[in-house]
């Protein structure tokens, strides 16, 4: 199992020693009989086991008097990761009001697992909507816990006029005085003063049917008004906020939003991406999830202290929000438009983990900054990696793992969600997975042969990463099957990550009606919005990618991007490069020698283009065999390989600070000093670190394996004969 912070163990039997306490809010919006809309809030508390089984829960509902029990039991039976990009998935998939609703969503809320609060959303039929507030809380805890002061954002119900109302501002809460004020900066709250009547189990109440609860990290409440005899009743939440830079809040967020203009309600979720260059994009979460980039909004950004605003191009449209103390949570403070003026929202905005920045002290960090794959001693296949101490390691896996013998490539990653490093490689047993251990140790796992009708990768092993930085190992069988191994997220009982397998030919294409292509080549990589794409060349040179996206449900298809787009067909081999901006670019060489990027932005659509870098720029051809990319940390686009002239290492390179000057290709050959080790040859590797740096390995003349490199410190480029200077583990 996963690391837990100690605070987390109990005494209790040994199912519950890893499990998360958590409880929500929720209102639901639904027809009321005799028309109009009427309103329920509700309450659960429950316990998740660590890998997401509900082990016990309970609902209760508004009432005269306060909150009413409802049920003993939660509507699902367990929470899981929605393709691994930061969201929830319950099972089985109902809501509140009801067993089948037409569209669901949530946004992962567990502590323990990165995230400082979460939410659900769901649309019902009878158009009714509903949304809960949701945190892995602290139990039983302290009243001076609370203490402090949260911006707070509240949807509600009036009773008395039958209508909704939202509210934004700060409540100050001093359980010495017993009170919670509330500072209203849009909107009207049912009560300027809350009297605190201490704590009830793992929740702070009031006398005024009020309960609360503290997230596990101390930093946000959830909060809501049950009591139905006020004549109004709310949920909300808020967040204790500090002034943090603009780097910081720069990424993803999902958001939960809800509006009352007109005493009606409106609740809807979205995806909110700010961009360092303080441009911002705003999509329909859905069509986000299932590739479809139609902006609702874009525009401008502007982070003021703890107030974040955007400004929509074109329109007076404005959004502001405050910025938790994390900066992970985003809390709606109001909407503005030239109709309806400003108006208070409801909602939470969580951050999408996978947009944070390597070294954002939210990621897990591992002593490894990277690793690649490399011949070691005698010419075994194996890893070297460069540790935090700055030094290189040769990683010799038949030696410190054994198992059977490498036939095949390796590829190897680090795993940031159990801080190890780990390689595949094809052995004469199939597909095997090296793990070092925290004491230096290495182990290995045949996977072919533990996962019952695995079949073994030949040839064309690719990994990638999907956004909840879950592994896929790719390649193909002897036959030419395309073969699919992950991690599925679960845990095995010694701590080890669980895999699964597939045979994408058998199980997807072949029942489609779709034949495999006789790929050439592929190479594997996966989307930030949980697409994987499997992209290689068919004997005619045409790219094929098999792809799968959250929209197609797990199920996999192929598309041929060469002949759909009309693109120039290509030799050797591909190499592809992602940029922050959700550009998709596929790059080789033609017939003539010349580099292809074929690629995709949001705003094509379904469609592709394709333009000659070499052309753009009177460059070099390459060799097709040793193309290979890297983005930098600062959006640098790169491309490498080997001048078929010259046998010089070259790239072709685009930087943000030069969007006019356009592309450039340059001599990494010539930038070196005279006398240092020099790349001659392929396979390449080009990687852009955490840590910064920019790296190309290959073969230098005398078949060593070779780094060609620069960093931000040393701002010139250098090289290293690995194969003389890298220490053997």
């Amino acid at each position: 199992m996963r690391d837990a912070d100690q605070s987390l163990f109990e005494a209790m039997e040994p199912r519950l020693v890893f499990s998360s306490p958590f409880a929500s809010f929720g209102l639901v919006a639904a027809p009321a009989f005799g028309g109009g809309l009427g309103v329920e809030v509700w309450n659960t508390e429950g316990v998740l086991s660590d890998e997401g089984e509900v082990i016990e829960g309970q609902v209760w509902v508004d009432g005269s008097g306060g909150r009413r029990s409802e049920s003993d039991s939660l509507w699902y039976d367990r929470i899981t990761k929605l393709d691994g990009d930061s969201r929830q998935k319950r099972d089985p998939d109902h809501a509140f009001f009801s067993e089948n609703p037409l569209e669901t969503n949530g946004s992962q809320f567990l502590f323990s697992d990165g995230y400082p609060a979460g939410w659900w959303f769901a649309e019902n039929a009878s158009d009714s909507e509903e949304v809960e507030l949701m945190a892995e809380i602290v139990e039983s805890p302290s009243q001076s816990a609370f203490d402090g002061t949260y911006h707070y954002t509240v949807m509600g119900y009036d009773f008395s006029d039958g209508t909704f109302y939202s509210v934004t501002g700060t409540v100050h809460i001093d359980t010495g005085d017993d009170e919670a004020d509330w500072d209203e900066e849009l909107g009207l709250m049912p009560r300027s003063r809350s009297n605190l009547d201490g704590i009830s189990g793992d929740a702070l109440v009031s006398d005024d049917g009020e309960r609360f609860y503290l997230s596990a990290d101390g930093r946000s409440i959830i909060f809501a008004d049950l009591d139905t005899d006020d004549g109004a009743v709310y949920i909300g939440m808020g967040t204790r906020t500090e002034a943090v830079s603009e780097e910081q809040v720069v990424g993803g967020y999902n958001w939960v939003s809800g509006t009352t203009v007109g005493g009606g309600v409106d609740l809807s979720q979205y995806r909110l991406d700010l961009f360092d260059n303080g441009e911002y994009k705003m999509f329909n979460l859905d069509d986000w999830d299932s590739g479809i980039f139609n902006e609702l909004g874009e525009g401008t950004w502007d982070l003021d202290g703890t107030r974040l605003t955007i400004d929509e191009d074109g329109t007076a449209f404005e959004l502001r929000f405050r910025v938790g103390d994390d900066a992970l949570t985003l809390v709606p403070e109001r909407a503005y438009s030239l109709l309806a003026g400003a108006q208070p929202v409801l909602g939470l905005a969580v951050r999408d983990l996978a947009t944070l920045p390597d070294g954002n002290p939210n990621l897990p960090q591992d002593d490894v900054v990277f690793s690649v794959p490399g011949p070691v001693e005698f010419g075994r296949p194996g890893t070297y990696q460069l540790e935090d101490d700055g030094l290189w390691y040769a990683i010799d896996l038949l030696r410190l793992a054994g198992g059977p013998s490498i036939t095949g490539e390796v590829e190897s990653w680090i795993d940031t969600n159990r801080l190890t490093s780990t390689a595949a490689a094809v052995t004469g047993q199939g597909l095997a997975i090296y793990t070092e251990n925290h004491d230096q140790t290495w182990s290995v796992r045949v996977l072919t042969t533990e996962i019952a009708g695995a079949v073994g990768i030949a040839s064309e092993l690719e990994v990638m990463l999907d956004p909840a930085r879950l592994a896929h190992v790719t390649g193909l069988s002897a036959g030419g099957e395309v073969l699919h191994y992950y991690q599925n997220g679960a845990t095995n009982p010694d701590g080890s990550a669980a895999w699964a397998f597939e045979n994408i030919s058998v199980e997807d294409l072949t029942p489609a009606g779709l034949a495999t292509p006789a790929f050439t080549g592929l190479v594997s990589y996966a989307t930030s919005w949980g697409g994987l794409n499997i992209a290689g060349l068919d004997a005619s040179g045409n790219i094929w990618s098999v792809w799968t996206a959250p929209s197609l449900a797990g199920s996999w298809t192929a598309s041929d991007l060469t002949t759909a787009y009309g693109a120039e067909p290509l030799t050797g081999g591909l190499t592809v490069y992602l940029t922050s901006w959700r550009g998709i670019n596929i790059a080789g060489i033609d017939a003539a020698g010349e580099l292809q990027v074929t690629w995709w932005v949001p705003s094509f659509g379904g469609d592709w283009a394709q333009n000659s870098i070499t052309e753009l720029t009177s460059g070099p051809s390459l060799d097709p065999t040793t193309v290979t990319s890297y983005v930098s940390t600062w959006d640098g686009l790169n491309v490498a390989g080997i001048d078929l002239a010259t046998g010089e290492l070259t790239v072709y390179w685009w930087s943000p600070a030069r969007t006019e000057a356009g592309w450039a290709v340059s001599s990494l050959s010539d930038a070196l000093p005279n006398g240092a080790p020099a790349i001659v040859g392929g396979p390449l590797d080009g990687v852009a670190a955490r840590d910064g740096s920019l790296n190309v390995f290959g073969r230098s003349a005398d078949d060593s394996f070779v780094r060609v490199f620069w960093t931000p410190a040393g701002g010139v480029w250098g090289s290293d004969n690995l194969s003389t200077s890298a220490i053997p583990r």
